[in-house]
């Protein structure tokens, strides 16, 4: 027992002559505690899944609709807590804007790259999430029934009212328009034709008189140089050709 004593005697005064702190000089996270160092803490930007969760407090930024930031869209974005708790919490981002609304937040983004956003938490510090920039897909641009080529007769080109340009598979509620296009008209033995069209929703002018009166069976229809233009666009794009055989 006097050996015992004796021993923890000992152990107790090297302990005090080091300080008697074993955690003082580590990088390490202080576990069972309340203290977050941030700036310490391995890997703080956000994964693939925009989620950082350290011991002490769980927080996720994510998007409504897609875990992506569409440029020219109102990306709605929320915080989720481990206590389903927001309150206290604020958002601030970098490359970008944003608002608060309702239960969340709208991500407004001006070029493509990545954003960071920040999570401020009142007593725990900050939580930062990267995400990805992306333009908003280049449509598929289709006649007034949906075709982009093949084969098509002539009562059916002729009803055609003119160019749209689709979405497909997108999750925001998204509408592109053809601003212009040049049709190449080339009848059956006959001298290719060439028309500047501008816009393209509604067929006008010449093209209109073209489409519905002189295609007739054997002929050629191409639409090319196809420009479209999408939310956030400054300029229009490039997208894709169509062409049609009249049978």
């Amino acid at each position: 027992m006097l050996k015992q004593a004796l021993f923890v005697l000992i152990m107790t005064a090297l302990l005090s002559s080091c300080g008697g702190d074993l955690t003082k000089g580590t990088n390490e996270q202080i576990t069972g505690t309340e203290v977050i160092n941030i700036a310490q803490s391995p890997n703080p930007m956000g994964n693939n899944n925009n989620s950082v969760t350290p011991a002490e407090v769980s927080v996720s930024v994510v998007g409504t609709k897609t875990n992506v930031l569409y440029i020219g869209m109102d990306n709605p974005i929320e915080i989720v807590t481990k206590d389903r708790s927001t309150e206290n919490l604020k958002l601030a981002i970098k490359g970008g804007t944003i608002t608060k609304g309702g239960n969340g937040w709208t991500v407004r983004v001006h070029k493509p790259g990545k954003a960071v956003l920040t999570v401020v938490h009142p007593t725990k510090g900050k939580f930062e999430f990267t995400f990805q920039i992306k333009r908003v897909p280049t449509p598929l641009v289709v006649l007034t029934n949906g075709e982009v080529d093949g084969a098509i007769s002539a009562s059916s080109m002729r009803v055609q009212e003119g160019l749209m340009a689709k979405l497909k598979e997108f999750p925001f509620d998204c509408s592109c328009a053809v601003q212009s296009y040049t049709l190449y008209y080339i009848p059956k033995g006959g001298e290719k034709v060439e028309l500047q069209g501008i816009g393209g929703k509604i067929f006008t002018g010449k093209i209109k008189n073209l489409l519905t009166t002189k295609v007739k069976s054997g002929d050629m229809v191409l639409f090319q140089n196809v420009k479209v233009r999408c939310p956030g666009d400054m300029v229009n794009r490039q997208a894709n050709g169509l062409s049609f055989i009249i049978k």
